[in-house]
């Protein structure tokens, strides 16, 4: 929960359950967006978000 590093790109380091899930929402769609409206052809990054079912009652995640 508490991992960040800047050199491997992990977006880490949150005191709360589930407020990774917005930042990786953020993080997915600058890549989505580099590559589609800007044409950048080298915004070829994946996105990850980790959490347990605990976490999935939170107001960020959406099971819709």
């Amino acid at each position: 929960m508490h991992l960040f590093s800047a050199e491997h790109n992990l977006l880490g380091g949150y005191a709360f359950i589930g407020e990774g899930i917005p930042v990786a929402t953020g993080a997915a769609f600058q890549t989505k967006y580099r590559r589609e409206a800007l044409g950048d052809e080298t915004a070829d990054q994946v996105t990850a978000s980790f959490f347990g079912d605990g976490t999935a009652n939170n107001g960020q995640f959406s099971s819709v």
